[in-house]
């Protein structure tokens, strides 16, 4: 068990949310579970704390890192839930940021911040603190991962036609490829829906792309080898025929899809898919998040088990070897708090399959 701090707000958090102490609780419907083994409870000061989280990342030090829209800076959390403090400051120069999104820790020494408005991905000494370099970048939001000292970055390029780019970490140089999949290409909300979710291993890549159900699997280079479908059985999947073709806002595409939000790869060669059926609820984008277990082979499926969420903000995903991260706001006797809860995956699936 990683160690946690709860305060009197986490033990009421901890009752009201059958999170776990001690022990571990089963999360899921029948026999398909995921299994909660931490909550980090959030100890968040009056000068730093979480607001509108944009991402989550974590480090081999179980330390996590927050980016937040409405202070435009990182914050910085011990394992046990201190705030050490925020990174950067809010404006366009070196050391500021104007809009973190997605995060990287390279090796435990580099946070990698991407920020559209700078013009890419901001490289951070967690040591000193500085700024070593503001890579380059073509694409909006890119999702980022490692193996090695590669990076690979999932980001819809519309001018290049490509979904990928990876460069050496230290390095200035950033290589496009991938082509986009046609079912993306041909998808009306093409223009609206750019994210990517993206997983990697060895030399192979998986990753999903704007609003689709398939994960496509490539070599390093980006040679498309295979595509698995996501089976849907309680979330919402995707609108289909006229009703697709006429979808034009993308507040309601989010509000009638499910969205994929994050991927991630088991060391037993397994995918995790993480979607999420979004709505807006009191000026926040709130909703419910459903996970999927599945082979690389495309059976063996845990299909869309419910990650438990009081629905009020969108949780927000990482993964961390063959768990995963989850970032949420529960509010408690009146007051807003955030938690990180730690979950594993079963074993074999044994769940309802599509």
């Amino acid at each position: 068990m990683r160690p946690h701090r709860l305060s009197l707000f986490g033990v009421v958090l901890t009752l009201a949310a059958c999170a776990a102490g001690d022990g571990e609780t089963q999360v899921g419907a029948g026999a398909a579970t995921i299994t909660l083994v931490d909550t980090v409870l959030i100890e968040e000061t009056p000068s730093v704390f979480v607001a509108r989280p944009a991402h989550l990342a974590v480090s081999g030090r179980d330390e996590f890192f927050i980016s937040d829209a409405f202070s435009r800076n990182v914050i910085h959390v011990r394992a046990n839930g201190q705030v050490a403090g925020g990174i950067g400051r809010r404006g366009r120069g070196p050391g500021e940021f104007e809009a973190p999104t997605t995060m990287l820790v390279a090796h435990d020494s580099l946070l990698l911040v991407a920020d559209q408005a700078r013009g890419g991905v901001v490289v951070r000494s967690l040591e000193s603190g500085l700024e070593r370099a503001l890579l380059r970048i073509e694409g909006a939001r890119p999702t980022m991962t490692m193996v090695g000292d590669v990076v690979y970055a999932g980001t819809v390029n519309s001018v290049r036609r490509t979904a990928l780019a990876r460069w050496n970490l230290g390095g200035d140089s950033v290589h496009y490829f991938g082509v986009l999949p046609d079912a993306y290409e041909r998808s009306p909300m093409r223009d609206f829906i750019r994210n990517v979710s993206l997983a990697a291993w060895g030399d192979t890549l998986a990753y999903i792309v704007g609003l689709t159900d398939v994960v496509y699997i490539a070599t390093s280079d980006g040679r498309l080898s295979d595509s698995l479908r996501v089976p849907r059985l309680t979330r919402r999947g995707l609108p289909t025929g006229q009703r697709l073709a006429a979808l034009r806002d993308p507040n309601k595409a989010a509000a009638e899809s499910s969205l994929p939000w994050a991927l991630g790869s088991l060391r037993d060669g397994r995918l995790v898919a993480v979607f999420a059926d979004g709505e807006m609820r009191s000026n926040a984008f709130g909703g419910r998040l459903f996970v999927t277990v599945l082979a690389r082979a495309g059976n063996a499926h845990c299909t869309d088990i419910l990650v438990p969420s009081d629905g009020h903000e969108l949780p927000r995903v990482a993964f961390d070897g063959d768990e995963m991260l989850v970032l949420e706001q529960r509010v408690v006797r009146g007051r807003a708090v955030h938690v990180v809860r730690r979950y594993s995956f079963p074993a074999a699936c044994s769940g309802p399959a599509a």
